[in-house]
């Protein structure tokens, strides 16, 4: 093991100093392909950079950790995480924000067992694993209006 085990440890210390310089620029770039306009309507992200970066990163190390078992755990978590912190606002004014009401435990259970069955179907069951899991997401997330939305609702 003479030289063999410095250079592992220096390789993991590359690949993690790598992810760890990469979550900024993944945040960024997700936040930029997120935020939508159409007409008077925005879609924004209202998150800070740094609680944001940290979050990515743990969230990584902990599936490095566990030699992948976490990735699963990872997205439930991460979509709860964003989607919490997603708002529609229209001529400037917040009128929904979205939630996610998914515990990260049933999702982490469906998604392994979505891989298994495609695994064992040689990948034959992959489109409705796919259609599952997408399934898991949306009917745990929510909109809620705001006051000032129902109000103008209320008006029409």
């Amino acid at each position: 093991y003479g030289i063999a085990l410095p250079f592992i440890i220096l390789l993991a210390v590359v690949y993690l100093s790598i992810f760890v310089l990469i979550m900024p620029f993944m945040y960024l770039m997700s936040r930029w392909f997120f935020n939508i306009d159409w007409k008077t309507a925005h879609l924004d992200w209202e998150t800070e950079f740094w609680p944001s970066v940290f979050f990515l990163i743990g969230q990584v190390l902990l599936s490095l950790v566990t030699i992948g078992i976490y990735i699963p755990a990872f997205y439930v978590k991460g979509f709860k995480f964003f989607a919490e912190k997603t708002v529609l606002r229209e001529d400037g004014k917040t009128v929904a924000r979205f939630g996610f009401e998914g515990l990260a435990s049933d999702g982490f259970r469906l998604i392994w067992q979505q891989l298994a069955l495609t695994l064992c179907t040689l990948g034959l069951y992959a489109p409705w694993a796919y259609a599952n899991c997408l399934a898991f997401f949306v009917t745990n997330t929510c909109v809620e209006t705001t006051e000032d939305q129902l109000l103008i609702q209320g008006r029409q």
